[in-house]
């Protein structure tokens, strides 16, 4: 490598630092053309230059990595099962200031919305017709859950 930097006797660092200073300069371009050729990307790479992108405002929005699973929206049910949510959901609803039925309630739409959109990576309200619930609900349902998430600290 030192031959071909044409070793004068300088330390390989201080022969290096213009070199990086250029790539870095040059840098911007670069990501930008990443970035626009998104589509032919993986993901991680995308997440990787976040920061060089967003801060040169090259892509407004990055794409979200759909998860990896097996399960299809035909398996969610409106409501999970009232004996699943009981057991796994005990320390929320304690942390949410103890059991309440309208609560209970909520959190069974609201989680199985979060497992339609996990499928689907749409949004609550585009996703909601698909397990049989009405787009404005889930709308209604974001905004009340929301509230009762942030007066808990959670």
């Amino acid at each position: 490598m030192a031959q071909l930097l044409g070793f004068t006797g300088q330390p390989l660092r201080e022969r290096l630092r213009p070199l990086a200073q250029e790539a870095y300069q040059r840098a911007p371009s670069y990501i930008g053309n990443i970035v626009r050729a998104s589509e032919h990307v993986a993901p991680d790479l995308l997440r990787a230059i976040a920061w060089r992108a967003h801060g040169y405002q090259r892509h407004s929005r990055l794409r979200q990595q759909k998860a990896r699973h097996r399960y299809t929206i035909e398996e969610i049910p409106s409501f999970l099962p009232k004996e699943w949510f009981d057991t796994n959901f005990a320390e929320l609803m304690h942390r949410m200031n103890g059991p309440d039925t309208r609560l209970a309630y909520s959190l069974r739409r609201a989680s199985s919305l979060q497992l339609t959109q996990f499928i689907t990576g749409e949004t609550w309200p585009s996703c909601a017709p698909q397990i049989g619930i009405p787009p404005g609900y889930a709308t209604k349902l974001l905004a009340s859950i929301g509230k009762r998430l942030n007066r808990a600290g959670l």
